[in-house]
């Protein structure tokens, strides 16, 4: 009874192993969105302080603003994506009562053109 093949484990092998192949590029994603956001806040730090003479080292708080940025560019990203964030819940709850038609605003934001000018 050596030859004897269990299918059962190999099934749960293999489902482990996707398992672990989706948790791997999970956090593939999650660091390059990282790193996107890093370097998106970086070039948008420099802009401030070249262009609009903001001296980020005025309040050390300002760290707060960054990651918050940070954070929003991946969930902004998840969003797209459809997957959930944890900061899509504060995001609705900041803006759903403020954007009664977020697909009409949506599309001006990526168009430019507002849809109120063709009717």
């Amino acid at each position: 009874m050596d030859n004897v093949v269990d299918f059962i484990k190999i099934k749960e092998q293999k489902e482990q192993d996707n398992f672990d192949e989706l948790v791997d590029e999970s956090q593939q994603i999650e660091q390059s969105l990282e790193i996107f956001g890093m370097e998106a806040v970086h070039d948008i730090v420099e802009i401030l302080i070249e262009d609009f003479d903001c001296d980020m080292y005025r309040d050390p708080k300002v760290v707060f603003d960054i990651v918050s940025i940070i954070e929003q560019i991946k969930s902004l990203a998840y969003r797209s994506m459809g997957k959930e964030y944890p900061l899509h819940e504060i995001t609705n709850s900041m803006f759903e009562n403020m954007i009664t038609d977020p697909k009409k605003l949506l599309d001006f934001f990526m168009t430019g053109k507002d849809p109120e000018e063709n009717s």
